[in-house]
């Protein structure tokens, strides 16, 4: 199950790029950039700047951040108008899942969610704002609003600006003002700016992706019963819609320590040689469980190379060239996983065409683990034909962060 994060633990800003030209409106895209270096955490570091009204008034964000969307338009409200699209009104999207998806075509899934919108603005009229007064209905609550005062020259405009909480980001209800000071039918023609929204960004788990980078987008239709609706007596809309792309970069650690002379693995019978060489019978196998140390923080693959080869199985030969299959498998701790069951005895293939690969839940850090070398009886009953000659070869596991 993917985890979710707290609101605001991923709120990021998002570099803008709009292209500007007169006549009809365009096609607005923002991007948002974060980056996982692997860690024992399990977050993403996002890596785009803040900007948006929280860099202009920090006191009221609580440490949330917001960023700007390039939208502008003009628009006159008529105070306390029966229909609440005339009124000053906005309408922002609910919760959307973007896909995510590399260079292999592996996907995965975050969630997008706005939280807040604030716009600036610009008017000649003289009456006060339908944002000022506190009268905020629908879906909204206000969080702070500001107008300047009178300059007593009809010619000069007035600026001003609002913030408003979004009571319900994942499903939202339009939101609608009224000034507390203006009549019914009282019109107010107001110039937008500026325009930005607080958003709540929940990432993937990064030990679940696989490294590499990447990609998706969601587009947002801008106009009357769209994604964004800003109501009736909308003029000079610059964009009819925004293009929010996503780029997740996703580089994991992985280390892997032996302990001293790990480099030989002589392979015994269970308890020694004492009981054969007592008479005893034949061993059952002989073999070796070698431990080491892991460190990884996301997905990676498994095989092996081998100096003998006997068939699809490394081989160890004596200097007769009698040659016998060992067997080459991998255990490893709880929280990583291969095709949805434990690494326990996993075997290891042979060349990177079709690896063991290795999923992980969480982050594993020095965890115990071990490989397993093992001649099965069959095996040491063609080695015994050659009494007193030692069987040896070279087995290379690879341990492949980079899929």
């Amino acid at each position: 199950m993917r985890e979710q994060r707290p609101f605001g633990r991923y709120l990021a800003t998002l570099c803008l790029l709009l292209s500007a030209g007169s006549g009809a409106a365009q096609a607005a895209d923002i991007t948002f950039t974060a980056r996982y270096v692997g860690g024992t955490d399990r977050e993403f570091e996002n890596t785009t700047p803040p900007s948006g009204w929280c860099n202009g008034l920090p006191d009221f964000c609580d440490g949330h951040t917001t960023v700007g969307l390039p939208i502008t338009y003009s628009k006159v409200s008529v105070a306390y108008a029966p229909d609440v699209r005339d009124r000053f009104y906005i309408s922002m999207p609910g919760n959307r899942k973007v896909t995510v998806t590399n260079n292999r075509g592996e996907s995965h899934t975050l969630d997008l969610t706005f939280g807040s919108v604030s716009q600036n603005m610009w008017s000649y009229s003289s009456s006060p704002p339908p944002t000022m007064g506190g009268e905020v209905r629908g879906g909204c609550t206000a969080l702070t609003s500001s107008w300047d005062e009178d300059p007593g020259d009809p010619s000069v405009p007035r600026y001003g600006y609002y913030a408003w909480w979004i009571s319900k980001p994942a499903t939202p209800t339009p939101c609608y003002s009224d000034s507390s000071e203006s009549a019914p039918g009282e019109r107010f023609e107001s110039v937008i700016d500026s325009f930005s929204v607080g958003y709540n960004l929940y990432l993937p788990n990064p030990n679940r992706m696989r490294q590499g980078f990447y990609r998706g987008s969601v587009t947002y239709l801008i106009g009357p019963g769209m994604d964004i609706d800003l109501g009736n007596n909308v003029k000079n809309l610059n964009a009819n819609s925004l293009t929010v792309n996503f780029e997740l970069s996703v580089e994991h650690a992985l280390d892997i320590r032996f302990p001293p002379g790990f480099e030989h693995a002589v392979l015994e019978p269970p308890g020694g040689w004492q009981g054969w060489m007592a008479g005893r019978g034949l061993p059952p196998k002989v073999h070796r469980d070698l431990p080491f140390f892991l460190w990884s923080t996301g997905p990676f693959s498994v095989f092996r190379r081998c100096e003998h080869r006997a068939g699809d199985a490394c081989a160890i030969r004596n200097a007769q060239g009698r040659q016998v299959p060992v067997l080459v498998t991998l255990s490893l701790p709880r929280g990583a996983s291969t095709g949805n069951a434990p690494v326990d005895r996993a075997p290891i293939p042979f060349g990177p065409a079709s690896p063991l690969r290795i999923e992980q839940s969480t982050a594993l850090s020095d965890e115990r683990s071990q490989l397993h070398f093992e001649v099965d009886r069959s095996g040491v009953e063609e080695m015994v034909r050659d009494p007193g000659s030692t069987y040896g070869g070279e087995v290379t596991v690879v341990f492949d962060a980079d899929l």
